[in-house]
């Protein structure tokens, strides 16, 4: 067999899996050119994506079958964790007043018409779990706070207070809170430490997360919302979205 040097071509496309020679690279070669019909192509093509996207979706169900069997591992190996402990143990949340605190009732906001159903129903949940308590009557020397109320996609409510004026009559602490950056060194860390090892990342939407500080009797006293008419007047006995220092409170107890 001769040898023979031929210099060669190349063109560098971009395809899913079908790589182009060049027909003169073909022949220089001494490869037989065959060319397949345009319907062929496409059949392939076609084919190809089809088996990417059944491989795709298998993994996927695989991958939501381990996280199912890891929920239900989980919740029964921590049992108590998520169905008896809503608070934390010996701590109550006490705030600290200015000096100059002067008490200041604002008035109800209005619950429209279309949510009062749901506001009523997750206002007796609340009080079921202790979370919060109706007023038959507020003193003159309460703090009373307007009602917040957020709709979520599934037609149920979230109940919160405006904190703005509350919060200015308390005193601030610092506190060091983990910024994004942190976190994700963190990980970061964590996937570069072993590569072998399986990573699970999982995210916890915690209901309610400040409703895990009980409050002091004097903070809840002033913790008091107003929702009209409709609804009444209702102390929260746990801590809410919008009060001062939850937040850090939470960090802390949880690391």
């Amino acid at each position: 067999m001769l040898e023979k040097e031929e210099k060669l071509l190349w063109w560098e496309v971009k395809e899913i899996d079908f790589p182009i020679l060049g027909r003169n690279n073909f022949r220089k070669l001494g490869l037989k050119v065959i060319q397949d019909s345009e319907d062929n192509f496409e059949d392939k093509l076609k084919q190809s994506e089809n088996e990417e996207m059944a491989s795709r979706n298998e993994k996927i169900a695989c991958i939501e079958s381990k996280v199912e069997l890891l929920k239900r591992e989980t919740l029964a190996k921590f049992k108590k964790l998520f169905e008896e402990n809503k608070t934390l143990k010996n701590f109550r949340y006490k705030v600290e007043f200015k000096l100059e605190f002067k008490v200041e009732q604002q008035k109800g906001r209005r619950i429209p018409i279309h949510v009062q159903d749901a506001v009523e129903k997750e206002l007796q949940r609340l009080i079921k779990e202790g979370r919060i308590s109706k007023l038959e009557q507020v003193g003159e020397n309460v703090f009373v706070s307007p009602a917040l109320v957020a709709v979520k996609g599934d037609g149920s409510v979230k109940i919160a207070m405006d904190t703005v004026r509350l919060n200015k009559q308390i005193v601030k602490k610092t506190s060091q809170m983990p910024n994004l950056i942190e976190l994700l060194d963190q990980v970061s860390i964590k996937i570069t430490t072993d590569q072998e090892q399986e990573l699970w990342n999982s995210l916890i939407d915690l209901e309610y997360a400040f409703g895990q500080i009980d409050l002091d009797e004097e903070t809840a006293r002033h913790c008091v919302i107003a929702n009209g008419k409709a609804t009444g007047d209702y102390q929260f006995n746990r801590g809410f979205y919008g009060l001062a220092h939850p937040p850090a409170i939470l960090w802390e107890k949880m690391v």
